[in-house]
């Protein structure tokens, strides 16, 4: 009996299986190609890889704001001490308000002295346009022509008189009459549309965009840094220098080893492309001098 028990499970494991295997449907990444499934986990990667250097930013902001809050925390602190330290006479109401009134009065000086000079620069402007004008103005007048025959202005007939000095100066006038007229149609030919730079942004912008900018940077030397000392390796290092002297301006060094897992460009840089022994050609020259 209990053979024929045994053999009877034996059979119904069998028959399950085989229903098993019959009834699968393979998932969506089985049924893709060993080339695809390796773009899609290098995607992946990218992904998880944008999503560490998001967190690890954002991490990095809340440390600095915790450090300028603690550290103006402290600034606070120590202006308290020192006023309790060295107290001073507590004004009256009135002394309040001639302190009040004399620590805005300097800004309000300033700001409408910026003022004046502006109009004043503005004033010499305008009076400088208007001088040319009239001292070309007061050429025009000089030939003195008959009212009844305007015809013969443009004819050689006036020949008799001289050269006609009159005629550039003529167009000068139409010139500055033009621009007198229409002035906004010579000005914006030197204007440039204001596109939009780093320097307009916020620092913490800054800090996002150029730390984005290095982190590819190393990426990129780690995919062509064993081709060799190439040109294209030594321009690539090169820009990551220039690119973390600017984050140094922003963040501090160790924020930035995170981001690159302590890589260094200058390190590397040496590494790749050694400078030449310069001391043992000094010793060489030195001794040659002395032997002769």
């Amino acid at each position: 009996e209990n053979a024929e028990l045994i053999q009877y499970y034996l059979k119904l494991l069998r028959l399950r299986k085989e229903a098993a295997l019959r009834d699968y449907q393979p998932t969506p990444w089985e049924q893709l190609t060993p080339e695809e499934q390796i773009i899609l986990a290098a995607y992946h990667t990218h992904i998880r890889e944008e999503e560490d250097l998001d967190t690890l930013l954002k991490i990095q902001h809340y440390r600095r704001e915790a450090k300028a809050k603690k550290k103006a925390f402290y600034d606070a602190d120590i202006a308290a001490e020192t006023t309790v330290d060295n107290p001073t006479p507590a004004p009256t109401a009135p002394t309040a308000d001639k302190t009040t009134t004399s620590q805005l009065v300097p800004n309000y000086e300033a700001h409408s002295r910026l003022q004046r000079e502006l109009a004043a620069a503005k004033e010499l402007q305008d009076r400088v346009k208007n001088m040319q004008v009239t001292t070309i103005a007061r050429k025009d007048p000089m030939p003195a022509t008959p009212a009844s025959t305007p015809a013969p202005s443009n004819t050689p007939s006036q020949s008799k008189d001289g050269p006609r000095p009159t005629e550039p100066n003529e167009s000068a006038v139409e010139i500055d009459e033009i621009d007198k007229l229409s002035p906004s149609l010579s000005v914006p030919t030197r204007t440039c549309p204001i596109t939009p730079e780093i320097k307009t942004l916020s620092k913490e912008e800054q800090i996002e965009l150029r730390a984005r900018e290095h982190v590819s940077t190393w990426k990129q030397y780690l995919a062509i840094a064993n081709d060799g000392a190439t040109a294209g390796l030594r321009a690539l290092l090169t820009t990551a220098q220039e690119s973390q002297k600017a984050l140094q301006k922003l963040m501090e060094n160790h924020e930035i080893e995170a981001l690159v897992k302590g890589w260094n460009p200058w390190e590397a840089k040496n590494f790749h492309f050694p400078a030449p022994p310069k001391k043992q050609m000094m010793k060489f020259k030195k001794t040659n001098s002395g032997k002769n």
